[in-house]
């Protein structure tokens, strides 16, 4: 998460995405978003229903960019709540994996499985990356 959580830091300040640009999406995302916005106001009410609003809108398909863990895209098969929206929101998407090696053989197994699925039935398109990359992934 901390990696996600900066990657989206950078990507505010470098691409000058605002919040409703730009989405986070992990499994506290709503505390970082609610610790984010406590940085620039004091209003605990505000605050609190910004984040649950900016939150919600980066779970759906509202954000032109996404910052999120491969976990996050593949719980749409494994049928989760609202799959088909998730499913639906990946159609002709741009994804960019990093640091791929830091996955165990089964995830890496799952997340290319997904790449294949979503590049054949979906029009996606995708860049892994990684300081040291595997040489399987090569």
């Amino acid at each position: 998460m901390a990696s996600i959580n900066a990657m989206y830091e950078r990507l505010k300040i470098d691409w000058r995405l605002n919040e409703e640009q730009l989405g986070i999406v992990h499994g506290r995302s709503l505390d970082y978003i609610y610790r984010d916005l406590s940085q620039k106001s004091e209003d605990y009410k505000e605050n609190v229903e910004d984040a649950k609003k900016l939150n919600s809108l980066a779970r759906l398909i509202y954000c032109q960019v996404k910052v999120t863990t491969p976990y996050q895209l593949l719980n749409a098969f494994f049928g989760c709540k609202r799959f088909e929206v998730r499913l639906t929101e990946m159609a002709g998407g741009l994804f960019i994996f990093d640091e791929i090696h830091v996955y165990d053989p089964h995830v890496t197994a799952l997340i290319l499985s997904m790449i294949e699925y979503l590049k054949s039935n979906l029009d996606a398109k995708f860049m892994i990356m990684s300081a040291t990359m595997p040489e399987f992934l090569k």
